[in-house]
């Protein structure tokens, strides 16, 4: 469990190109490892030394996500009566630390509540939504036959933390205090 770094005292784009007096694009395609991108390298070495002094760069998940057409979310759709995991792990101690995570390689958690009784249709939802999310984390009693054949389907990328969906031949993770993680 570490902790993350204080986005409120990171740069923007805009602060380290208006110091290093380049183009905002500049900073922006060094920083994104533009592979086409020429520049001289004192003026790559300039911005890499305001980027640390400043304590690096908020990342603008809005132009992300323009860019990329991706939302960087990862969904987890929850049993509205689930309260604890297969695992023993209190809800709030799992989500904790799976956001902490998904923050650390530059994604969001969306933790939303579904209903049985809905069928797939949450499921459909999630999935025919590029934006709204680029993966599922698949947690206890969630995964049915018909489920683990849509995403087998739509080849979308999940993890399921269920022994059970194993039998469904989902991507599983499990964990246990005899056996670890595996």
């Amino acid at each position: 469990y570490h902790s993350l770094p204080n986005l409120t005292n990171m740069a923007t784009i805009s602060e380290v190109a208006t110091e290093c007096k380049v183009s905002r694009a500049l900073v922006s395609r060094l920083l994104n490892g533009d592979t086409e991108l020429r520049i001289a390298d004192s003026t790559r070495d300039r911005i890499h030394q305001v980027v640390n002094r400043m304590g690096g760069v908020r990342v603008n998940h809005a132009a992300r996500a323009l860019r990329t057409r991706r939302s960087y979310c990862v969904c987890a759709p929850v049993h509205y009566q689930t309260i604890e995991f297969g695992v023993r792990m209190p809800a709030k101690m799992f989500f904790e630390q799976l956001k902490t995570s998904l923050r650390a390689k530059g994604f969001s958690l969306n933790v939303s509540l579904f209903d049985p009784a809905e069928g797939l249709a949450p499921f459909v939802e999630l999935l025919d939504s590029p934006t709204r999310c680029d993966g599922l984390v698949l947690l206890t009693s969630v995964v049915d036959r018909a489920l683990a054949q849509l995403l087998r389907d739509r080849q979308f990328p999940h993890v399921s933390i269920d022994s059970a969906a194993e039998e469904f031949e989902v991507n599983t993770v499990i964990a246990d205090a005899m056996g670890g993680l595996r």
